[in-house]
């Protein structure tokens, strides 16, 4: 005489939840036997996996997408990214314009509004000179050579 299964133990056996095996068995499939629920399903399923070995493979299938997808978003954010190097190019180039543009701004200032006071002038410059230096160093530096470096 042979132990009847569980519904839990035929669940397991046919590698599907119990709740998937309580859809079926309200759809007919008979819940007595392992051969008669494989049997059953073989008729009355399409689509889905007819026992453990191929949920296993639909699995692994799942988790090699997931993997595809990962590397999708993965190589996506790279693109977002710019390299370091070029970051420190566009970097050091603003640096510099900005530096070029400052040294000639109380030139600039004296050029395009002449006839002001001498200390309009002045304090233009100071202004500018303190924006200078607050620029780091290393920042206007950052593109010279190292021999080029005082």
């Amino acid at each position: 005489m042979t132990k009847k299964l569980t519904e839990a133990q035929l669940a397991e056996q046919l590698a599907i939840s119990r709740r998937h095996l309580a859809r079926l068995k309200r759809a007919g499939m008979p819940v007595d036997s392992l051969e008669g629920a494989r049997q059953w399903r073989e008729t009355n399923v399409t689509g889905g996996p007819a026992d453990g070995a191929d949920l296993l493979q639909l699995r692994a299938e799942v988790l090699t997408k997931r993997v595809e997808l990962l590397q999708l978003e993965l190589d996506e954010r790279r693109r977002n990214l710019i390299d370091v190097g070029e970051a420190e190019r566009i970097w050091v180039g603003a640096g510099q314009a900005c530096r070029v543009r400052l040294e000639h701004a109380e030139r600039t200032f004296r050029a395009r509004h002449p006839g002001l006071p001498e200390g309009v002038y002045c304090t233009v410059g100071e202004l500018h000179r303190e924006v200078l230096n607050l620029l780091a160093d290393d920042i206007l530096r950052a593109g010279e050579e190292p021999d080029s470096k005082g």
